[in-house]
């Protein structure tokens, strides 16, 4: 933090866009108490301008707010922003905010700035980032992109065929797939259904479409500063990378490029090496190849080859021909020859024939052996069910496939997908190495071959030191780490702190025990249980009727704040307890019926180091308890934080034939804490509906009002990146409350990886590091790292950072990456390593799937008690 002495210095020659410790001599406070309470010091700098520092009340430290200012002192305040902004009179304003991790001084004389910054900094959490040198598995062109020409073709919809909706996307990617057969270009689809672009002209007369005529729209150029038109770039560099290279490898698609000989195969799996890729450009032109370097798990195990029983419903699999996960919801009774009311009441023998996918001898076999069809539906779909031949259907080499059918092949295979930074690093050169230039439209385009260290576009920076102090736990102490609470104590236990606890009747010195560290780590956090009830169940029951014992056990108007429950042993030759899976399902639904958030574990794992603090926690937050905040460290203006996800879930029952979704949404205050969470009803077969996304919203914004008295000034929406729920009611209702707000998507993946570079030599990333794009809202965030030691185990490999993309507001994307790094180091539970997605995000996600299996009460009311964890 960069000391200033104001009262010596003109604030036009300090450097616009730093945070500063600010020296200055008060002339004047004045306050406006309008609908956003603030305070302004007034002073005169050293080069005889009137000045002002701001402090909000909503962000600023209350201490800070709050002092009784006096006319003529010197005061010392850490943590000021210095930036300038233009007005809509056209004047340039030149603004200092006090920021939320600030502290004020009072000076007594007249010690220098940086003697004063000294002491002012004593108590202050060191949050600097000093991330060394850094860089991604990027690599840039050697040139800057060239003007293009683009042709805009229309999809006109034959008579009687009228798609809407994803059917439409899916049948515009299906013409797109045929013009390209007849025509040997490859036109790509942009923005909405029904659209094609092609950097030449297309012979579009001579293309033969059964659903479709093509019209030409208009010739125009490719403008860079539209970001559809970047796609366009982007993605037909992609299909010429993978045209120049399908010579040496098995093109799957641009993010699926594979070496075609295996690392392992075995019991029909076979891990192929594959390259990740994603070419982006810019608005300034310049293009980027970002470079993943991961392995791909591929199987040759098709249904016919498996036995009756092992074909059951929620089995994983993907079509041998095509990339798209399903799951097995039936069996027949038809077969391959019968028509069936799909795809025009064709048989799916007569269907494989009229498509490419197949090769004609495999079609003939299919039909020789007339075998019953498999019904399935997509993983991430609407429901729509779907028949295969179990020919053309194979096992998915998800880890539940791999434990079933193939534990040695999951073996070797778990060896060998861990890569250090410098394999992965080494890798990725050599493929750039091997692709050489591309002829691109008349034009040769180049990628260099080192890895990109930042440059005018991105900027690699830390967003805070590694190991700096940005979690509060209890009387105001900090700490660097989740971990740091058994020393520091949790932030705000319980209170009242009223406890079930559900175990077995046969108890022996393994509950016994188990119970009894539990209760100590929970004395030794500061949350000691104010009472604990003790209710038992028999655990050789079915699990139906031990739900049943303790629904009838536990009265509905109970005084329990949190339930744990010691789950019978996995062992079932302990002696014949129920499946202790059943049990957990059966209990997490009665404890929603009677409003009781719960943690559920073996006793074995109760002695547990790591466990044992975790389930601690967990019951903390189960009854109310806030284990630890961030509410010294998060910048900007929110005040509240919402995340959203959906959970798209296959009902795994024996009658279970349809996917069910939940919404989801967790509201996490500026400080950190959670401050509860809503979740919609499952339903079935549809998206989420617009008006029930904004009611989970609405009733977090209650929440709020409820507690704060007020509604919040500003909101940051955080999403699953992969969600395409529409959010325009939300954004509606926002609009109409006057609440300022943002929406940033949070990608679970990124297109490259972060590594530190040392020298010559490439390591595992500092967590806090971020590529931070200079024109475009978004940035690549590495929230795991070092120094945690899970980072730099071998076993562990690159980690994985996330993507952090505003799609709307006018927070900068620094701020918003900070916050998502801040909030992914705070989560509960997580007290051996840092979990990598902010719990606004992942919180939904754990709550959206509660929901969907009933473990949550059906209820769109906020919730303050956190029973998904």
């Amino acid at each position: 933090m960069k000391p200033v002495n104001l009262d010596e210095n003109s604030l036009n020659d300090v450097p616009v866009g730093d945070t500063y410790a600010v020296r200055f001599t008060l002339d004047a406070v004045f306050e406006n108490e309008g609908q956003y309470p603030r305070r302004n010091l007034k002073f005169t700098d050293g080069g005889g301008d009137d000045r002002t520092i701001t402090i909000w009340k909503n962000s600023a430290p209350e201490e800070i707010y709050e002092a009784d200012y006096e006319r003529g002192a010197t005061y010392l305040i850490t943590a000021v922003e210095y930036d300038i902004d233009e007005g809509n009179d056209g004047e340039r304003y030149q603004n200092l905010t006090v920021q939320s991790d600030a502290t004020l001084l009072e000076m007594s004389g007249p010690p220098s700035t940086e003697e004063a910054l000294e002491d002012g900094l004593a108590e202050t959490p060191d949050t600097s980032a000093d991330s060394g040198d850094h860089g991604l598995t990027t690599f840039r062109t050697t040139d800057d992109l060239p003007d293009y020409d683009v042709y805009e073709y229309e999809l006109v919809p034959k008579q009687g065929f009228r798609p809407s909706g994803e059917n439409a996307l899916r049948a515009t990617y299906r013409a797109r797939r045929k013009v390209r057969q007849q025509l040997d270009v490859t036109p790509v689809v942009v923005g909405d259904a029904f659209k094609l672009v092609s950097l030449v002209k297309l012979a579009h007369e001579r293309v033969e479409l059964p659903r479709f005529k093509i019209n030409e729209v208009d010739e125009r150029p490719i403008v860079y500063a539209d970001e559809d038109d970047r796609d366009v770039l982007g993605e037909m560099l992609g299909e010429i990378l993978k045209d120049a290279k399908r010579d040496q490898y098995d093109i799957h698609g641009i993010d699926k490029i594979l070496e075609p000989e295996p690392v392992i195969e075995k019991e029909g799996f076979r891990l192929h090496e594959r390259y990740n890729l994603t070419v982006e450009v810019l608005p300034s032109r310049a293009a980027y190849l970002h470079v993943d370097y991961r392995h791909r798990i591929l199987s040759d195990r098709t249904l016919d080859q498996l036995d009756e029983d092992e074909i059951h419903p929620g089995l994983r699999v993907t079509p041998s021909y095509r990339d798209m996960g399903l799951y097995v919801i039936g069996v027949g009774p038809e077969t391959v020859t019968d028509k069936l009311h799909i795809e025009g009441n064709k048989s799916l023998v007569q269907y494989h024939r009229e498509e490419p996918w197949v090769d004609p001898a495999k079609v003939q076999e299919i039909k020789d052996a007339d075998r019953e069809v498999i019904w399935t539906v997509r993983q991430r779909g609407d429901g729509t069910e779907m028949a295969f031949p179990p020919e053309l259907l194979a096992l998915q080499g998800h880890p539940e496939n791999l434990a079933q059918f193939a534990s040695d092949f999951a073996e070797q295979q778990r060896l060998n997908t861990r890569l250090s930074a410098e394999q992965c690093i080494t890798k990725a050169k050599r493929f750039v190495e091997r692709l050489g230039p591309l002829q691109f439209d008349g034009h040769t385009v180049e990628f260099e071959t080192n890895p990109l260290l930042g440059d005018r576009n991105i900027a690699i920076d830390g967003l805070f030191h590694p190991e700096a102090n940005v979690l509060q736990f209890s009387g105001g102490q900090t700490g660097t780490h989740p971990s740091d609470v058994t020393q520091l104590g949790v932030y705000e236990a319980p209170d009242p702190f009223r406890v079930c606890h559900i175990r077995m009747e046969k108890r022996d010195k393994r509950i016994q025990r188990g119970w009894s560290t539990l209760e100590t780590k929970l004395e030794q956090i500061g949350a000691p249980p104010d009472s604990v009830e003790e209710v038992t169940f028999d655990a050789t029951m079915s699990p139906d009727q031990l739900g049943m014992e303790i629904a009838a056990e536990i009265p509905d108007d109970h005084d329990y704040d949190a339930a744990f429950c010691t789950l019978p042993p996995k062992d079932t030759g302990y002696f014949d307890t129920a499946d202790p899976e059943r049990v957990y399902d059966e209990l997490k639904k009665v404890l929603a019926t009677k409003d009781l958030n719960s943690q559920f574990a073996y006793e074995a794992t109760l002695d547990e180091r790591f466990t044992i603090i975790n389930i601690a926690l967990g019951l903390v937050a189960a009854a109310g308890g806030i284990p630890f905040t961030i509410e010294r460290a998060l910048p900007g203006d929110s005040e509240l934080h919402l995340g959203i996800d959906v959970t798209h879930q296959y009902d795994e029952s024996a009658n279970g034939n349809h996917i069910h979704l939940a919404a989801a949404t967790t509201a996490i205050h500026a400080d950190g804490a959670v401050l509860g969470y809503t979740s919609s009803r499952p339903q079935s077969g549809e998206k989420i509906p617009p008006k029930e996304l904004k009611e989970i919203i609405k009733q977090a914004v209650m929440g709020f009002r409820t507690r704060y008295d007020r509604y919040p000034n500003h909101i940051t929406i955080h999403r699953d990146g992969f969600a395409n729920e529409d959010l325009s009611e939300v954004e509606k209702f926002l609009t109409d409350l006057d609440v300022e707000y943002d929406v940033v998507e949070i990608r679970k993946q990124a297109p490259a990886r972060v590594l530190k570079y040392s020298g010559a030599h490439f390591d595992t990333p500092q967590k806090a590091t971020a590529a931070i794009y200079e024109d475009i809202p978004k940035a690549i965030v590495a929230t795991f790292g070092e120094p945690e030691t899970l980072a730099s185990r071998e076993s562990t490999g690159l980690p994985q950072p996330i993507t952090v993309e505003r799609v709307h507001g006018e927070t900068p994307i620094e701020t918003l990456a900070a916050q998502t790094y801040l909030l992914s180091q705070a989560h509960i539970g997580a007290s051996n390593a840092t979990a990598r997605l902010p719990i606004t995000t992942m919180y939904a996600d754990l709550a959206s799937a509660a929901a969907a299996r009933q473990h949550l009460p059906p209820t769109n009311k906020l919730r303050d008690k956190i029973g998904f964890i």
